[in-house]
């Protein structure tokens, strides 16, 4: 499917959703949204509407005025208090689209506006953590450096559906969603509505594996299509506009990180500081994952004498902020890369020898205190992409040309080469209810038919292809006799969102014993036989993150990476010439299908890295697909190889985001390194590079 075809499927609603649904005489909805940053609402001056045409508030809701997720308050729509613009206050729902916006346009909403709107002191977590002695480092340093690294907004952009369609039957609802966690959308959903929750069905797409993860906007478009339903009596259809989608939809707001490092007169580092901010928008979502997963990013793999790091999340006058694949670790991994790279550029020491040399291996102490005791090959993956993409020979002859100013004018294009490692944790690190834990159910029926039912939704069609490879493998039965559910909610537990390659980890090694033991079984016991398997608990090395001890993620994958760029001093662009990546995932199941993910990370990362904004047409957003041109417009060379260790080439781990938590370091790297600058943000800009290049009158 080319991309033009993928946005006429989505904008005229038949995508995801049920093939006998005409959408056509479903009723449509257009939110109406505080247009304040913060406020009370002091009055709302509605207009007649003809039949079939209704405004929801708050007050028409028949439960519960909010979502609950991570065990906070969501409002679904604003009754007396704003917090950020854009926050819905009222559901328009009709037949047509064009009356709901001649409605929209005569609302009026007066505020009683906070005359601070901007700042917000609520603190929603905060953690910090020591490893060393800090105080004694910092009490006499011979030298001192200090300063600021953003990572940027990030869009969180759906490759499905990002709306809903709530489809009526009797006095139960079908809801067509995007959501990741179905387990709270439904009790969520029922509450709102004032029904039970066996009359709420959730039904999700199957797609390819993009990977995308819009939590609090796939719940809100199921709530608002489901409110409406239940409230008019007809199926309801929702998808935001263009600038709602924009504007309002859960984003990343990135971190910004405030860092101190302290010398001694001989260039060794004697301790570091780095407060951290996480804005995370005006309701929490998983912000204590987010705090803890930058903490552990920061500080887990390279060895630090004396470091104290502190992250907060804090609230804003922004839309929530979202949940991504890598949930912040991408940010907290550039962090701690950049950390590196100014280190070693002020001490004067050799980028590939320093890294490997504070690299930590098996047999050190983590940050949290455990025995490394599996091995931690970063140090030879970095070794072995350093040798492919020949980054000494290129590093020292681009560090001679830059000592030769004098030359460089004579050349239109320079470069830089940058390398950095990075990790992938699966599972969540903040569990207090275990919503980490996962089941498993293969039945063998009497028909020969097998059915497989797993505790999360599945997003991945080449993962299912996987699954069914095994059943087939182990148990001899044909494809065609293997049937998967992912819908039944009442077969198993709440595994949580599906996020963060838990799928492969996790669910892929319980399927694998669940077979195993019906073929011993098959010969011996009558059918059907079923059996189940479930994620447990860890008896030792448990993790703790209040006092920060333990081993906190099931499994981990890693990645070294190297990357070439070029500097074009002509158009001011950056170009990424050439990238090395390898990785340590595991037990590799399907080949093809870790390529295919590979690509699909390595290009959602460079988009992250060009953050490219939407235009405006006639004052009016275009959809999210019409951005414009990014800056890096090359189609880099990519180098993939796959690096086995011991024992553990025999636990599948996945990919998840270790393409995104690794190229950024090196990416930027490169980039200072070809310029000679000092920046500590991304994207890169052509402003940004001229300002560099006028410092040498080049």
């Amino acid at each position: 499917m080319n991309k033009a075809e993928h946005i006429k499927l989505i904008y005229s609603g038949k995508y995801a959703l049920p093939l006998d649904t005409a959408t056509k005489k479903s009723y449509k909805i257009l939110v109406y949204r505080s247009t304040v940053k913060r406020g009370l609402i002091e009055n709302i001056s509605l207009p007649e509407v003809e039949e079939n045409y209704s405004i929801i508030s708050s007050k028409d809701l028949k439960g519960k005025n909010f979502l609950k997720i991570d065990g906070n308050k969501i409002p679904i729509l604003a009754n007396k208090k704003v917090n950020y613009i854009g926050e819905p206050i009222l559901l328009l729902v009709g037949p047509n689209i064009s009356k709901l916006k001649a409605i929209h346009k005569k609302i009026e909403i007066t505020y009683k506006i906070d005359i601070d709107q901007e700042v917000s002191d609520e603190i929603f977590f905060s953690k910090t953590i020591k490893i060393g002695d800090t105080l004694e480092a910092f009490t006499t340093p011979y030298k001192t450096l200090s300063g600021s690294i953003k990572t940027p907004k990030s869009v969180i952009e759906s490759k499905y559906l990002l709306g809903s369609f709530t489809k009526r039957e009797a006095d139960s609802y079908n809801i067509y969603s995007s959501s990741i966690w179905e387990y709270p959308l439904r009790d969520n959903i029922a509450n709102i509505c004032g029904v039970e929750s066996d009359k709420i069905k959730i039904v999700t797409p199957t797609t390819t594996g993009e990977d995308e993860y819009p939590l609090l906007d796939s719940y809100s478009a199921a709530a608002f299509t489901t409110i409406s339903s239940s409230i008019i009596k007809k199926n309801v259809f929702y998808i935001p506009t263009p600038e709602d989608q924009y504007l309002y939809s859960n984003k990343l707001y990135g971190l910004e990180a405030n860092w101190q490092i302290v010398f001694d007169s001989e260039d060794t580092v004697l301790g570091i500081k780095l407060d951290i901010k996480i804005n995370c928008g005006a309701y929490p979502i998983f912000v204590k994952e987010k705090v803890l997963r930058v903490l552990h990013g920061v500080t887990s793999y390279y060895k630090h004498r004396n470091i104290e790091v502190t992250v907060t999340g804090y609230k804003s006058n922004l839309p929530p902020a979202g949940l991504s694949k890598d949930i912040y670790l991408a940010d907290a991994l550039f962090v701690a890369e950049l950390l590196i790279s100014k280190i070693i550029k002020e001490s004067k020491k050799d980028q590939y020898l320093y890294r490997n040399e504070n690299l930590i291996k098996k047999g050190y102490r983590n940050s949290t205190g455990s025995v490394i005791k599996r091995e931690l090959p970063l140090d030879i993956m970095l070794k072995n992409v350093v040798e492919q993409s020949d980054f000494l020979r290129k590093n020292s002859s681009i560090n001679l040309s830059l000592l030769r100013k004098e030359k460089r004018i004579h050349y239109s294009a320079k470069r830089g080469v940058g390398i950095s490692v990075g990790y992938n944790g699966n599972g969540f690190i903040s569990n207090e209810k275990n919503i980490s834990a996962h089941s498993v159910v293969v039945e063998l029926e009497r028909n020969g038919m097998v059915e497989l039912k797993v505790s999360c939704r599945i997003n991945n069609l080449d993962l299912l292809t996987v699954w069914e490879d095994i059943l087939v493998e182990t148990l001899g039965i044909e494809r065609e006799n293997i049937k998967i559910f992912t819908e039944d909610l009442t077969m198993i537990m709440d595994s949580g969102p599906n996020i963060d390659n838990k799928n492969v980890t996790i669910l892929t090694p319980l399927i694998k014993q669940c077979a195993d033991e019906i073929k011993v079984r098959r010969f011996k016991d009558p059918l059907p036989i079923r059996q189940f398997k479930v994620t447990r608990k860890k008896s030792s090395n448990v993790w703790n993150y209040e006092n920060w001890k333990g081993e906190p993620f099931k499994n981990s994958s890693y990645a070294a990476c190297a990357v070439e760029v070029e500097i074009d001093k002509r158009s001011l662009s950056c170009i990424i010439k050439e990238i090395w990546i390898q990785l340590e995932v595991g037990l590799i199941l399907n080949k093809q299908a870790l390529l295919n993910s590979v690509s699909r990370e390595i290009n959602q990362t460079i988009n992250w890295l060009q953050n490219s904004e939407p235009k405006e047409r006639d004052g009016e957003f275009s959809t999210h697909y019409f951005y414009n041109k990014p800056l890096v417009k090359s189609n880099p060379i990519i180098n993939i190889s796959i690096y086995e260790t011991g024992k553990n080439k025999n636990i599948p781990r996945g990919v998840g985001s270790l393409i995104r938590n690794t190229l950024p370091g090196a990416y930027i790297q490169g980039v200072n390194q070809a310029i000679g600058s000092n920046i500590n943000t991304f994207p890169i800009n052509k402003e940004m590079i001229y300002k560099e290049l006028i410092k040498d009158d080049i």
